[in-house]
């Protein structure tokens, strides 16, 4: 089951209370409910009638329509019906999970802010979060039975299950309602619910053990897309063989809002869900999204410049924030040194939605996320010879804002087994040992270095103008550098020196809506900040334009930028080592 300490989770943080939790009232359909009732009426002799009855039922039903989709339909949900009997049959005799309470998320079990779920048996089970006296329950699983739930993982609304073939299966186990955001009608329903909408702020209603997994990946709202791309894609997302470690992500209405860089708070409006997978050569994470192709991924770099590299082992994520250890390692040394990362990144943080309004200025902008958020921060943790960390890791989100995230690492502490533990934006660790008496193993142990035995390799590097070619060309000495830049670079530095002058620009690389559809490579914006919009120099050079799209070619040692605006300019750069 995990890592756990007794009697309680003492780590829950919480940033705000109450939640209201309902139960979810079963949604059937009217098929569903006619051969629930025949099979009610069943005995040895009646189940043979009864399956009579319902095949004939199906036929009329094909026949007055002229058409096979209403025999299809019938066939399946009779199909469905009776492996959920049989499941359920099963899970009466299956032995049911510890009781014990969960503080870190395992491949085996896992939580969110209200439940906790778990694998037994080849059954996915859920709870109450950390109610040690309430009872295991069975979730039917739409891969039953021929598909074997091998991993699990939650987060806010979403529940993730992989198949013994790496398949992803999804369900929501939530539906999130803020109390000033609840349209007439479900209000109705929730007032019913015995809900004080001036006491319980955030309110949830419990979809855990309904029967609603997705029946594809790609669910796209609109024009009915998802048709198309799932027909020529295949329904189900497959995790490919070279992702080492995944995790899953939600960003709904509990996190409900998100910080951006002049502090602006901007609602959550439904939720932001994203799978992320770590590439087995440590250095790249890809991101899948339900409302993309399965075989869409945009990619997220670890840190990377031209004399520093990072190589992640493990990642895991909550609420868009993900984490990840691993090892730096700077160029002339064999040896990576253990860190300990996050960064909140998803379509919306990162500046790649493309139905989003965003600005670089240091001034505010209506209904504009100011950008950039902060890339990879570190969280240093101080360990002696007697203490260590192991790779069980967890992230969750713990109420509302960036801030709300609480970050868990089992290990050692003088000895003495434990969790490591530390919201998101403190400085220091904190550490609880566990005192239900397990133990870590020295093996489990992640060493505070590691010796690499492969030649320093980067794909960033810097890069001296050897050509420049602008509209309004200057008269005067010009020459140029460009920091930062390469396959895995977030953001770049373009350095202008005219008449002495040093002028620094900012290079953004961004993602677009052909990136989303796994059809376009990625898009570039170069940014004048606000301070430099003045300066004549760089109003002559670039027309007053504070953001211009350029495009970048990269190849061999040389990168090529060129405007893509009103105003012209081209650089030649080649790699510069000085």
């Amino acid at each position: 089951m995990g890592f756990t300490i007794q009697p309680v989770d003492l780590l829950s943080r919480p940033s705000f209370k109450p939640v209201k939790l309902i139960p979810c009232q079963s949604k059937e359909t009217w098929l569903d409910k006619h051969i629930e009732w025949l099979r009610s009426q069943e005995s040895r002799l009646q189940t043979i009638k009864s399956v009579c009855l319902v095949v004939l039922e199906i036929l009329a039903l094909t026949l007055s329509l002229i058409g096979v989709v209403p025999l299809i339909w019938g066939i399946r949900a009779w199909q469905k019906q009776e492996n959920k009997a049989k499941f359920f049959k099963m899970a009466e005799q299956a032995r049911r999970p510890l009781p014990e309470p969960i503080s870190i998320k395992t491949s085996r079990s896992t939580f969110n802010h209200i439940h906790d779920f778990a694998i037994e048996g080849g059954i996915i089970w859920c709870r109450l979060h950390n109610n040690i006296e309430g009872e295991w329950r069975p979730i039917y699983f739409d891969g039953y039975p021929d598909e074997i739930p091998e991993a699990i993982a939650s987060d806010g609304a979403n529940l993730i299950v992989v198949d013994q073939n790496r398949y992803v299966h999804y369900k929501k186990v939530l539906r999130e309602f803020r109390y000033d955001e609840i349209n007439e009608v479900n209000r109705h329903r929730i007032e019913n619910g015995n809900v004080d909408l001036a006491q319980d702020p955030y309110i949830a209603i419990d979809k855990a053990e309904r029967a609603n997994w997705k029946d594809k990946w790609c669910s796209l709202p609109y024009w009915n897309a998802h048709f198309f791309v799932n027909l020529l894609t295949g329904k189900r997302l497959k995790l490919p063989n070279w992702i080492k470690s995944w995790a899953i992500s939600h960003r709904g209405l509990y996190n409900n809002h998100i910080d951006d860089r002049l502090h602006q708070q901007h609602r959550t409006d439904g939720g932001t869900t994203t799978l992320y997978g770590l590439h087995q050569n440590g250095r790249d994470i890809f991101e899948y999204d339900p409302w993309s192709p399965q075989l869409a991924q945009m990619s997220l770099a670890l840190p990377e410049s031209a004399n520093k590299i990072f190589e992640a082992d493990e990642i895991c994520a909550s609420s868009s924030t993900i984490m990840t250890i691993g090892y730096e390692r700077i160029r002339g040394e064999d040896r990576g040194l253990l860190q300990v990362l996050t960064w909140m990144a998803d379509l919306d943080t990162t500046g790649w939605n493309p139905f989003f309004k965003y600005n670089y200025s240091a001034q505010p902008e209506p209904n504009a996320w100011a950008i950039p958020f902060p890339a990879w921060q570190t969280h240093p943790i101080e360990l002696d010879e007697h203490s260590f960390i192991t790779k069980e890791m967890s992230i969750l989100q713990t109420g509302e804002g960036n801030n709300a995230r609480e970050l868990r690492i089992v290990g050692v502490k003088q000895g003495q087994a434990g969790i490591y533990y530390k919201k998101i934006n403190e400085p220091e660790w904190s550490f609880i040992a566990n005192l239900a008496g397990e133990r870590v193993a020295v093996q489990e142990a992640v060493p505070g270095f590691k010796v690499f035995d492969t030649p320093f390799e980067t794909t960033v590097h810097d890069y001296r103008a050897s050509r420049m070619s602008f509209e309004a060309q200057p008269d005067a000495p010009l020459s140029s550098h460009l920091y930062g830049f390469g396959k895995r670079s977030i953001q770049s530095r373009l350095e202008l020196v005219v008449r002495e002058n040093v002028y620094s620009l900012d290079l953004f690389r961004k993602k677009t809506l052909l990136n989303f559809f796994g059809v376009g490579g990625d898009s570039f914006e170069l940014v004048v900040p606000d301070e430099l919009l003045e300066q004549e120099e760089i109003r002559q050079l670039f027309g007053g334009q504070k953001v211009i799209k350029v495009d970048m070619r990269e190849s061999e040692g040389r990168v090529e930028m060129t405007s893509k605006g009103n105003v012209f300019f081209k650089l030649a750069f080649e790699e510069w080592t000085g």
